[in-house]
């Protein structure tokens, strides 16, 4: 199972819709400690701009366009 199928299961079982996930860390900064990197974790997702949302039955990927080619390949692996 994912980390995102996994998430989606904690989500249903706590009654939350959606869990936002985004590139920064908790003083919104663009420079991220490895402790923070929350988006590599659930993604795999290691470009340095993008966010993505979590939702029960799905799950979508923001970025810009340098990462789209990436972000293609990590997509299929983690389901988005």
């Amino acid at each position: 199972m994912t980390r995102i199928k996994e998430l989606q299961k904690v989500l249903k079982e706590k009654g939350v819709d959606a869990f936002f996930v985004p590139r920064t860390d908790e003083f919104q900064s663009e420079y991220v400690g490895p402790y923070a990197e929350r988006l590599q974790w659930l993604t795999g997702f290691t470009g340095s701009a993008g966010s993505a949302i979590v939702m029960n039955q799905k799950a979508a990927f923001f970025t810009d366009g340098r990462y789209t080619t990436s972000y293609a390949v990590c997509s299929k692996r983690v389901g988005i």
